[in-house]
Formats: C-alpha cells, sequence, structure tokens
C-alpha cells in the first residue's frame, strides 16, 4: 500500500481530525500512523488500536505486515508537547 492510500482511508473515518501515515521502511508494508480525535475519548488504548485495526481488517498480514499506531485525544496530544 502506499502511505496516501492509508491516510485517506483513515480520513475517511476521521475527516475533521488529524491523521498522519509514514512508511517505515520504504517498502509499502510497515507503516506507522498518529490518529489525534476527540473520538478516543474514554477509550482504552487497545479498543484505540482496535478500532484503527478494523479500517485495514482486509489488508493486515497481507499488503500490510506491521502498523505501529500511535493515538490520542486533542487534550493528550496538547499535554504531550
Amino acid at each position: 500500500m502506499k502511505v496516501q492510500e492509508i491516510k485517506e482511508r483513515l480520513m475517511v473515518h476521521f475527516p475533521d481530525d488529524k491523521v498522519e501515515a509514514f512508511d517505515l521502511r520504504g517498502s509499502g508494508d510497515h507503516f506507522s500512523v498518529v490518529v489525534i480525535s476527540d473520538k478516543f475519548k474514554d477509550l482504552s488504548l487497545v479498543d484505540r488500536h482496535r478500532e484503527i485495526y478494523s479500517i485495514f481488517k482486509d489488508e493486515i498480514a497481507g499488503k500490510i505486515h506491521a502498523m505501529q499506531i500511535q493515538t490520542y485525544t486533542y487534550e493528550e496530544w496538547r499535554n504531550k508537547k
């Protein structure tokens, strides 16, 4: 997959939020994504990751070998900086 495809797919689910995607190896199968959204409020880290993985359920272990996921609410993101 391409980074732009990853980002576009995430933006469908998080249209008003901050979404970034990176190809970690340049090989098109190891990615890192960062999603900042208040949709993550009151969700555990596991549930946040499940939500992201569900978007790519057909590609995981196929086109996507590995995906590093970072999820934040806007408040968590502000506090991180």
